[in-house]
């Protein structure tokens, strides 16, 4: 889409509000929709873990509009880096919410 386009462009120019819109665009759909919710996800953890306030409080303003697949992404991105030690099961638990925010330098 357009609006895909735009963001892309943003976001490769370093632009976090676009990543984070991005990750949005692609969670909710396209032709290879696991691989493009994977992307989502890791633009958003990446963001998060960059220290972007902004981000992380979209994230969790938003969370519940995810898809339970985007969610599982995030999950174990956060288990590998070892903030998150609870199922991948995409739910959005508060150790869950948690994890995120230790994952982000501006929490700690």
């Amino acid at each position: 889409t357009d609006a895909a386009k735009y963001y892309e462009m943003s976001a490769r120019g370093g632009n976090r509000s676009s990543q984070f819109m991005l990750a949005v665009v692609l969670d909710r759909g396209g032709t290879d929709i696991q691989t493009q919710r994977d992307r989502a996800a890791r633009l958003i953890y990446e963001n998060i873990k960059a220290g972007d306030v902004k981000s992380i409080n979209d994230f969790r303003k938003y969370a519940a509009k995810f898809s339970t697949e985007f969610m599982r992404k995030l999950q174990s991105l956060a288990q590998e880096d070892g903030y998150y030690s609870g199922p991948i099961d995409g739910n959005i638990s508060p150790a869950f919410l948690d994890a995120v925010e230790k994952a982000c330098p501006c929490r700690q």
